[in-house]
């Protein structure tokens, strides 16, 4: 006779939250220049002027599993 029950797992299930740092959004603040888009009184070469970068902390999705 098979069993007729189902098995779930026992505890708490994770649920994708909105990133803690760019609050998801997926963007931040670049590093190299504070968003000002220049450093050195040249373009910024980590955000090419944009003042923004990809969140490090989800990679750009906005959520963080």
């Amino acid at each position: 006779m098979k069993n007729r029950f189902k098995k779930i797992p026992y505890g708490t299930f994770r649920m994708a939250q909105k990133c803690y740092v760019c609050k998801g959004t997926g963007l931040d603040i670049c590093p190299r220049c504070n968003g000002n888009k220049t450093f050195n009184g040249k373009t910024c070469t980590e955000c090419n002027g944009v003042g923004t970068v990809k969140c490090y902390a989800c990679g750009g999705r906005g959520i963080v599993d």
